[in-house]
């Protein structure tokens, strides 16, 4: 399976180095020591002289646009740790409101991937590389002693855009030195850089033999990334992102956009992968499922654990497994997401709506409708898509709509909201042509 296309310039606008001041009550006292011990196949975290079991999930910011609390979600599901990607999303702010949750932070610096096209290169643009150098120093130096900081997450997927070895040898060679740097500074908290799938496995091995742990983003073939980690690398991996199949193994619908998940497929592979993950401690040291926000590659809804505040199946499913407690109250299951007509609508033309769905509880059950742009290109945007007006006639699990004005390719969504804020989603495309 190919590993996912996106988690590198998906953040850039919010995750890139740029730290400017930051000053921290922190500073002068002391932080966490964190060391990984044993051996191989018995590795284990260390946080202050006693065993720490890593049960992590992907949270970018400490609130939505909403006013969810993803950090409290975070702490609700079980997690101690949440995973960052960029060193503007783990503020001092993000930092403080995480450590009064209980939780420590797998804290992300940003480094600008390279692509094909040479957007960015560790061979010739030497200004970046010092500018990213200095501003994760920077980084480091002010929030090393925070009480939240468990590692420091060099990097994500930086390489596996490109297959000019030239390049990864480059880059390669740049963390090395980064790594040795932050060592320095700081050697009570380890590092990982984070590969898409396993290609940075050679590169790491060979090049940069200071890094900590390896990361894995893994979308999918989690044992085939296990086996080649564990034969290669004498470090321990943590599974940094995890979570459904990307649109890549997905089957296309009418339009040629990839069919969406139901919420109880894609907590299956939540479940698995977190399984998988658990019965391989000792190689493995924790995951980070993919994730509390409202990241919209694909659509809306594809690799979110929540929908706002609005909790979902895998999340309950996580939650069960990481608090050892059964799942209680479980969400509405929208089984089906119908259309009286998916192609060729006229702009304001009506059509129906039906949603096939399933209360456990036999509660009273709220449809919320909304529309979204449809792109699928590996951009890597953290944004790609954005919400659209969708007029629609009842809150019921048929209603009557009207298509959007503009021309384009559509995902439609129904989001089913029970009493206690659990919610079922899904999503099917329609199309608009102009008369």
């Amino acid at each position: 399976m190919r590993p996912r296309w996106f988690g590198c310039v998906a953040w850039l606008t919010v995750a890139l180095s740029g730290c400017g001041s930051l000053p921290s009550r922190h500073s002068s006292s002391p932080g966490n020591v964190v060391r990984i011990a044993g051996t191989k196949g018995h590795w284990q975290i260390l946080l202050n002289g006693r065993p720490f079991e890593l049960q992590g999930v992907g949270a970018a910011y400490a609130r939505g646009s909403d006013g969810a609390d993803y950090l409290a979600m975070a702490r609700a599901m079980g997690a101690n740790t949440v995973r960052t990607w960029g060193t503007r999303q783990g503020t001092r702010e993000f930092l403080d409101q995480a450590h009064r949750y209980g939780l420590y932070v797998d804290a992300g610096i940003w480094l600008n991937p390279v692509y094909e096209d040479g957007t960015c290169s560790y061979i010739t643009d030497t200004a970046y590389q010092r500018q990213v150098r200095d501003e994760t120093i920077q980084y480091v130096t002010a929030y090393k002693n925070h009480p939240a900081i468990l590692f420091w997450n060099i990097g994500n997927e930086t390489i596996h855009f490109t297959r000019k070895e030239e390049e990864r040898v480059a880059f390669s060679r740049f963390l090395e030195a980064l790594v040795q740097e932050v060592h320095a500074i700081d050697p009570h908290h380890p590092v990982i850089h984070t590969s898409a799938f396993t290609s940075a496995v050679d590169y790491v091995k060979r090049y940069a033999p200071s890094v900590d742990i390896f990361g894995l983003n893994v979308y999918g073939g989690l044992e085939d990334a296990h086996r080649e980690v564990i034969d290669k690398l004498s470090i321990p991996y943590v599974v940094t992102e995890f979570g459904p199949i990307g649109p890549w193994d997905r089957p296309r619908d009418i339009h040629g956009k990839a069919i969406e998940l139901t919420d109880v497929e894609r907590s299956e592979f939540y479940e698995q992968q977190a399984a998988f993950i658990q019965r391989h401690r000792g190689y493995a040291l924790g995951g980070f499922p993919f994730a509390l926000g409202e990241a919209n590659q694909v659509s809306l809804i594809w690799w979110n654990l929540n929908y706002q505040r609005y909790k979902r199946f895998a999340f309950l499913k996580l939650q069960a497994l990481y608090t050892k407690q059964p799942m209680g109250n479980r969400p509405p299951a929208v089984r089906a997401l119908e259309f009286s007509k998916q192609q060729a609508l006229r702009p304001g033309e009506p059509f129906e709506i039906r949603v096939d769905y399933w209360e456990p509880e036999g509660e009273a059950v709220e449809f919320r409708y909304f529309a979204s742009t449809s792109e699928e290109t590996p951009t890597l945007e953290e944004f790609q898509n954005r919400e659209i007006p969708l007029k629609v006639d009842g809150r019921g699990p048929v209603v009557k709509a009207e298509a959007p004005r503009q021309e384009g390719i559509y995902r439609i969504y129904v989001v089913a909201v029970d009493p206690h804020d659990l919610a079922g989603t899904l999503s099917g495309t329609i199309s608009v042509t102009a008369p």
